[in-house]
């Protein structure tokens, strides 16, 4: 399948998601992987963007070719900062075809209630794929 911008992508969710999961009292712990402070619902809202954000920054970074496959899946979830003010950082990491993007998304409370989300692009990282 073809859209305007090129191959449409499977979004596979293998979900490694686990809210909130994690220390031996229940805590997110920084740097462990496989954990999200998103509840079910905000994971699906990321998911949702992701499924046309993820393949657009990888094919900037990447090339055309890098999401030629036409398939990706997220492979992990990492909670990287969570000061105090309600606002964190995470990295979700996904795989497209044989380029991995690691990709931090900001996390803060929105004024109008629930949690507003935002890809840091110009912060992802892409490597190759080491099976």
């Amino acid at each position: 399948m073809r859209n305007a911008m090129g191959p449409m992508l499977m979004l596979a969710a293998i979900s490694p998601l686990s809210a909130h999961a994690a220390g031996a009292a229940g805590q997110i712990v920084l740097g462990a992987h496989h954990q999200t402070h998103a509840d079910q619902t905000l994971q699906n809202d990321v998911l949702g963007m992701a499924h046309n954000a993820v393949p657009a920054i990888t094919m900037h970074y990447a090339g055309q070719q890098a999401i030629a496959c036409g398939r990706m899946e997220l492979q992990d979830t990492v909670v990287t900062t969570m000061p105090a003010s309600g606002a964190w950082r995470e990295t979700w990491t996904w795989r497209v075809c044989d380029t991995m993007l690691s990709l931090p998304i900001d996390f803060k409370p929105s004024p109008q209630g629930g949690t507003d989300f935002t890809f840091a692009g110009r912060e992802a990282r892409v490597a190759k794929a080491t099976n």
